[in-house]
């Protein structure tokens, strides 16, 4: 990572950086990656409208440009207009008069997300922005953002900071709490994740069922149970999981709770089980509206099940409601001007037989 240096800060002449809130926090893109059992989360920087970045560059000319950009969602209740599709990164020129002319989009939100390299930082790029008329290869802008974790308060800087814009591309560098690391907290008695961060239990027991679930593929049949054994099957085993049960009169014992594990693994929960050279893995992905787990059969190799499970439960907490509602004939519906600054709305009843006495 490029140290902050007071050079450095020279380069960026005056720039500025601000930014407006917004009460629709809806995630349109991905905005968190799991990197083994740590948790990356932009959420925080993606509740923004946009963020803005002024500079003035004393080349002899007195010019000065403006960029607005977004996180895990395009660019909202800008002041300019940029065209293009999902546009996250703006740059605008501003004019004798102190008018913003837009120069074009300079990359779209990121489709793949935040991305974790090896050195520990977390990258988030912008693709696909306008033509490049600097290259002669038909060349489209892209911005990168570099995020750095800020372990303190002192660390941190107020935004991104322009790091280089040669030719079609744009690189900034951000050291911010945003990007730091989460340990993802598993106990594996309790069948429990906790994500620090956010002080939730994503508690897997609520997929227990009373006795098991039936799973097929082309060729096998099995029972399974998620953190606790089968009830009522084939299985002939106490502890037993999963049992491969195509034939019921010979059933075989694939995985039993005392060769349970959960960790992370991408963005799925992984839960694996173990019987002696059997193995069972049981990919949990988030689906909020799952009102009850889809289970499908993904592969059998070399003696282990793999299983893809799309479940609410091991989604975490919204951090706000949301409030803007489009309906499926494609009316909006902005509840946001019923908040209350302060105070809560008291509803009563006056009705004759409902007094409360």
């Amino acid at each position: 990572m490029w140290p902050i240096t007071p050079l450095l800060l020279a380069l960026a002449l005056q720039a500025v950086w601000s930014e407006t809130s917004s009460n629709d926090t809806k995630e349109d893109f991905p905005c968190k990656v799991v990197d083994g059992d740590h948790v990356y989360d932009l959420r925080e920087l993606a509740s923004r409208d946009y963020w803005k970045f002024e500079e003035t560059l004393h080349t002899g000319l007195f010019e000065s440009g403006v960029v607005y950009m977004s996180f895990c969602h395009p660019l909202r209740n800008v002041p300019v207009v940029c065209e293009g599709e999902n546009v996250g990164v703006c740059e605008t020129k501003k004019d004798d008069t102190g008018s913003e002319v837009p120069l074009g989009s300079r990359g779209q939100v990121s489709s793949r997300g935040p991305v974790v390299t090896e050195e520990g930082w977390v990258n988030y790029v912008f693709e696909s922005g306008a033509k490049c008329n600097k290259s002669t290869h038909d060349a489209t802008y892209k911005t990168y953002v570099h995020l750095s974790c800020a372990r303190d308060t002192a660390s941190e800087t107020a935004g991104p900071i322009l790091m280089s814009s040669p030719g079609c591309e744009r690189t900034f560098a951000w050291i911010t709490k945003a990007a730091c690391p989460v340990k993802a907290e598993i106990t594996t008695d309790s069948c429990t994740v906790k994500f620090s961060n956010l002080d939730y239990n994503l508690n897997l027991h609520s997929l227990h069922a009373e006795k098991y679930y039936n799973v097929s593929s082309s060729k096998a049949k099995y029972e399974l149970n998620i953190c606790g054994p089968v009830t009522g099957g084939h299985c002939g085993s106490e502890a037993a999981t999963m049992c491969d049960v195509t034939d019921p009169s010979a059933p075989v014992v694939l995985g039993t709770l005392e060769g349970m594990d959960i960790k992370w693994e991408n963005e799925a929960l992984i839960l694996s089980y173990k019987h002696q050279e059997n193995s069972v893995k049981v990919m949990l992905f988030c689906k909020r509206t799952a009102t009850s787990p889809v289970i499908d059969f993904v592969e059998n190799n070399n003696k282990e099940v793999v299983l893809s499970v799309k479940t609410a439960a091991v989604c975490p907490p919204d951090e706000a409601p949301e409030c803007v509602i489009e309906d499926d004939k494609g009316n909006v519906y902005d509840l946001r001007s019923l908040r209350k600054e302060q105070g809560n709305w008291e509803v009563v009843d006056e009705r004759d037989d409902h007094k409360v006495c």
